[in-house]
């Protein structure tokens, strides 16, 4: 799974791999891995967003679509690095066992 995102914490963790060294941005992906949940819980929350939004101001919501739980962020990577990362992830997933998490509140 990859995608953008500004400002993330996690951003130091390239400066740790690689010295700090901004490579340019064609050349890499934000990558990370993530738990998308079932539609009905992705639009509960759609719901609970559209209650929130009048109270909360002028903020700029992710799609419902898109609402995930970030597993691990890798930051920029190169296509060769993405390929080794997606290899890991397939061979760790084939161990897993299916989860279930409760949400309340």
């Amino acid at each position: 799974m990859t995608g953008e995102r500004r400002g993330d914490p996690a951003r130091p963790h390239r400066k740790e791999r690689d010295g700090g060294a901004k490579r340019p941005r064609g050349e890499t992906t934000r990558t990370f891995v993530a738990v998308f949940p079932p539609e009905p819980v992705r639009r509960a929350l759609g719901d609970l967003e559209t209650a929130l939004a009048p109270h909360l101001g002028d903020l700029r919501w992710t799609a419902v679509e898109n609402l995930h739980f970030t597993l691990r962020f890798f930051g920029d990577l190169t296509r060769e690095e993405i390929e080794r990362a997606g290899d890991v992830v397939a061979t760790v997933t084939q161990q897993a066992v299916p989860f279930s998490v409760d949400l309340a509140g």
